[in-house]
């Protein structure tokens, strides 16, 4: 009889045991889901905000894009419309003074034309380093511009005479490079009538 008994008991025992154990599995079973659960959460938000930051990076890479390139495209035309040569503005005025006297009555294309000269000169070894220098100049004892003979250098300019000055600046020569200019129907000096000629603009003739 007791015999019996103790085989019962270690029935139960190990009954107990093995009820105990699945318990045991389910538990870990369940704690394991669950942290996948958890992970497989992170890892759809890290998702969603990495998602999202690329959305805005993307956005923020449109927006700025554009805007460093108009930033470009700004400085390049800052850079294209700079001057070839800075004056002052008392060298401003004395060289519109000149093309007003010069070129007054001439086409805008001719004033600018007798600016670009002046400023062809100043690029040459030819010829002195500073525009009222070359305006001034005396070559064989004779002014190289008439107005500054007879005074009509002193004549204030008109808008037109100051624009051209500006444009020449700005690098327009329309004269292909010349340095100098005359009227052929109020010069007979046949040295600059053996000038090569680059243009004939108006009552001017252009060579250099």
């Amino acid at each position: 009889m007791k015999k019996k008994a103790t085989v019962f008991i270690a029935c139960l025992l190990l009954a107990s045991a093995i009820i105990a154990g699945k318990i045991v599995i389910i538990q870990e079973e369940n704690r394991q889901n669950s942290l996948q659960k958890r992970e497989e959460s992170q890892v759809t938000t890290e998702n969603k905000n990495k998602t999202a930051g690329d959305g805005e990076e993307a956005e923020i890479s449109l927006f700025s894009g554009p805007k460093t390139l108009k930033e470009e495209e700004i400085a390049a035309a800052e850079s294209d419309s700079d001057p070839v040569v800075e004056l002052t503005a008392a060298e401003k005025d004395l060289f519109a003074r000149l093309v007003h006297a010069e070129a007054g009555g001439e086409p805008y294309e001719g004033q600018v034309a007798v600016a670009a000269t002046v400023l062809n000169r100043l690029e040459s070894s030819n010829y002195p380093d500073s525009i009222s220098e070359i305006i001034y100049q005396i070559e064989s004892g004779r002014y190289q511009y008439s107005p500054v003979l007879d005074g009509r250098i002193n004549l204030t300019p008109g808008e037109s005479a100051e624009k051209a000055v500006e444009d020449a600046l700005q690098g327009s020569d329309p004269t292909g490079g010349a340095t100098g200019f005359y009227n052929p129907a109020k010069t007979a000096n046949t040295w600059v009538r053996r000038k090569a000629v680059t243009k004939v603009i108006g009552s001017h003739i252009f060579f250099r």
